[in-house]
């Protein structure tokens, strides 16, 4: 999920959608409309990913407290991993062949998307039953998790300090901001036909996905220290032996500096 955010933002939010508005390479951009349409297609497998992936930390908190003795097991191969990988490509596999466009309208509105704008309005109806699907199950699965944890305070094997109550937290902010995503899926399909309000609306999108990259990506972080660990062992382990060979050189010529006895 961290890695769909950080692909998401550079590949869709700056260079599919706000080069475009602030005007850089805009001849390219004209001439190349399939651009338009691989970013939309990328931006909704994208999505995908992370709704589905977040669905899953929200199964994951459901399992740990309805579930305790059977969760290791859940979760002990990586079934879910291929889920989030693959599913997403079902879901946007009408959109591989569909041409789409840049232009400028003759209002001077900055316009861009599939040609074919019922191909377009339906593609927006698949996508909003998706991302609702995975929406109402994260939903369903934290309100669930929250009765339980709620009902297991009262129980001599709850704690104060029970780690599992930051993920529950962080999983009930992420179904927040899936709820706000979502409704810019549906003013999408309420206004396809619309170019000029379509104009406000996405750009309103990259304002909406850095605020779902800062609390996926980034709360997680802020939240658990030992994910916090994992990430640093996952995508910096690298680092300490670097800084040891770096040191072994450095003594190495040191020693061969030295006058012999």
């Amino acid at each position: 999920m961290f890695l769909a955010h950080f692909i998401f933002w550079p590949s869709v939010a700056l260079f599919g959608i706000q080069f475009w508005r602030e005007g850089f390479f805009r001849e390219w951009y004209l001439k190349n409309g399939w651009f338009a349409s691989f970013i939309f297609t990328l931006s909704v497998y994208l999505d995908n990913v992370i709704y589905i992936g977040q669905s899953l930390i929200a199964f994951n908190r459901f399992t740990g407290l309805w579930f305790p003795l059977q969760n290791k097991q859940i979760w002990n191969y990586k079934w879910y991993i291929y889920l989030t990988i693959f599913l997403p490509i079902g879901f946007v596999a009408n959109r591989f062949t569909a041409d789409g466009y840049y232009k400028v309208t003759s209002d001077g509105t900055l316009d861009f998307g599939y040609t074919d704008k019922v191909f377009e309005a339906l593609t927006v109806t698949i996508t909003a039953f998706t991302l609702g699907a995975s929406f109402g199950i994260s939903l369903l699965l934290n309100i669930l998790t929250s009765f339980k944890y709620k009902k297991s305070q009262n129980t001599q094997n709850s704690s104060s300090d029970d780690k599992s109550v930051k993920l529950i937290l962080y999983s009930i902010m992420l179904t927040v901001i899936q709820c706000i995503r979502f409704g810019y899926n549906r003013m999408r399909a309420y206004f396809v036909y619309y170019p000029s309000i379509i104009y406000i609306i996405v750009t309103s999108y990259s304002y909406i996905t850095a605020a779902h990259a800062i609390i996926a990506a980034i709360g997680i972080l802020i939240l658990s220290r030992q994910t916090r660990q994992i990430y640093y062992k996952f995508y910096f382990s690298w680092l300490p032996n670097c800084f040891k060979i770096k040191n072994n050189i450095v003594q190495i010529r040191t020693a061969s500096n030295l006058a012999p006895i």
